[in-house]
C-alpha cells in the first residue's frame, strides 16, 4: 500500500507547464474552439489546473476536476479556477462515486489521458453519464504512430522526458 501512496503523491510540478494560446494545433487549443462560454466542464486528468485556468478566464467556465495525484489536484485547487478537484484512480471509477454530478456538465475533457488507462472504454461510459443531455466529450491522444516517433524509433532513440 504504501508504494501506491509514493507514486499517487509524486512531484506534482513536473506536470505544470502552462498553455501556449498561440499554437493552433495544440490540442488545447482546438478543443477551446469547441467550448461554448458560461459551459460547465469536468477537466479529467486536470494536472496542476494550467487548462482549467485558461477555462475559467477565456470560456468564464465552471470546472471541475479529476486528478490521480494527490499533489498536482491540490496545485489544482489552489489555481482558484476549479470548484472542486477530486483525487481519484480513473481505473478505479463507479457511476456511483459521484452521484451529485450525473448528467452535471456540458463538456468532460480528457485530455492526454485515455492512453494511461487500463480499460479507457469503460471509464468512458462512466464518465458519459456525468454529461448532460447533448453534452461533449472532448479527447486527445498522442500519436505514438506520428512521424517524428518513428523516425526517431528507427534511429533506436527513445528518449524519456521529464513527463514520460
Amino acid at each position: 500500500m504504501e508504494k501506491i501512496n509514493t507514486i499517487r503523491n509524486f512531484d506534482a510540478k513536473k506536470y505544470h507547464h502552462g498553455v501556449n494560446l498561440d499554437n493552433p494545433n495544440h490540442p488545447w487549443v482546438m478543443m477551446l474552439n469547441h467550448i461554448t462560454e458560461n459551459a460547465t466542464i469536468l477537466d479529467v486528468g486536470c494536472a496542476c489546473g494550467d487548462f482549467g485556468v485558461v477555462l475559467k478566464s477565456q470560456k468564464n467556465a465552471d470546472v471541475y476536476g479529476i486528478e490521480y495525484n494527490k499533489n498536482s489536484a491540490q496545485m489544482a485547487l489552489n489555481t482558484g479556477a476549479y470548484k472542486e478537484v477530486i483525487s481519484l484512480d480513473l481505473d478505479n471509477i463507479s457511476k456511483n462515486d459521484f452521484p451529485q454530478y450525473l448528467s452535471k456538465f456540458d463538456f468532460i475533457i480528457c485530455g492526454d489521458i485515455l492512453e494511461h488507462l487500463r480499460n479507457p472504454k469503460f471509464v468512458l461510459n462512466i464518465l458519459k453519464s456525468y454529461l448532460k443531455q447533448g453534452g461533449f466529450i472532448l479527447a486527445s491522444i498522442p500519436n505514438v504512430g506520428h512521424m517524428h516517433v518513428k523516425s526517431n524509433l528507427l534511429l533506436n532513440n527513445f528518449t524519456y522526458t521529464s513527463t514520460g
